[in-house]
């Protein structure tokens, strides 16, 4: 009687541990779903439309984030990089920039940053002209030259140096340019990796080296001015620069007062958010 009384006990015993551990289980299970399913929830431009947006002031990424996003916070950067690192360091929950402008930060930022669903843009990029005497002859010849090292894979050249190959960085030799033809007064954006930064004291990048082989093809001589996006923009509209680069979207409104090269690259912009901020976020 007494032993099976102990029987009882233990398959008692064993369907109590048995409800026990299939529970623990459950809440395991249940946790690990709906934290998937709120990281993808924070993922996601709804939520970015009520959040905090870090852009660089005057960009085409703070326009179109006005208009894409209206009811949230959007914080303005006058340098990328620091709305980047606004986003990575958690001080704005989003970011809007070029895939290009992420990818590079990512290089050295142990990729600190994703993108957040399908690129929100496609645009192409290229350089400003200011609307004076001097670029009625130089426009067209930077546009046929663009024209030629298209055909013959020389920009493609380019483009994989600065954008897609791991390759040593050389600066150029802008006092070697024969200025016969005159000077440009070449304003940039000069923290805008690849297309435009400072390296070993000298400016290089995408754009940089198409507007240097220009000008020792055509001999023209360059006085580069490192300034912020909207001190570029302001100056060439005013005509105080010739051209500007640094990784510049073509856009309608900005052909409204100054004038474009033909497209250098194509450009996606993209929502971002920072993956180690995603990480701690849900608890």
């Amino acid at each position: 009687m007494n032993i099976n009384k102990q029987n009882k006990r233990i398959k008692m015993i064993d369907t109590i541990t048995l409800i026990v551990i299939f529970s623990i289980l459950f809440i395991l299970l249940f946790n690990i779903f709906y934290k998937k399913n709120k990281v993808s929830e924070i993922k996601s431009s709804e939520d970015a439309a009520h959040s905090t947006i870090a852009v660089l002031t005057g960009s085409n990424a703070e326009n179109l984030a006005n208009i894409m996003f209206p009811e949230a916070n959007i914080m303005t950067f006058n340098l990328n990089s620091d709305a980047l690192y606004a986003v990575e360091i958690g001080n704005a929950k989003y970011g809007m920039a070029p895939s290009f402008a992420i990818n590079d930060y990512n290089k050295n930022r142990n990729n600190a940053l994703s993108t957040v669903g399908e690129p929100l843009q496609y645009s192409e990029t290229g350089i400003f002209f200011a609307r004076n005497e001097k670029n009625k002859k130089v426009l067209p010849e930077f546009n046929e030259f663009i024209n030629t090292i298209s055909e013959n894979g020389v920009l493609k050249e380019i483009d994989d140096r600065w954008f897609n190959i791991d390759t040593e960085i050389k600066n150029f030799d802008f006092d070697s340019l024969d200025n016969t033809n005159g000077t440009l007064i070449f304003a940039i954006d000069s923290a805008y990796p690849p297309f435009s930064y400072v390296y070993n004291n000298s400016v290089v990048g995408f754009d940089v080296e198409v507007v240097y082989q220009f000008c020792k093809e055509y001999k023209y001589g360059l006085d580069i001015k490192q300034v912020d996006f909207n001190g570029m923009l302001s100056g060439i509209k005013s005509g105080k620069f010739d051209i500007g680069g640094g990784g510049n979207t073509i856009t309608e409104e900005r052909k409204k007062s100054v004038d474009f090269s033909l497209p250098l690259k194509k450009n996606q912009m993209c929502l971002y958010t920072s993956n180690d901020k995603l990480d701690t976020s849900v608890k």
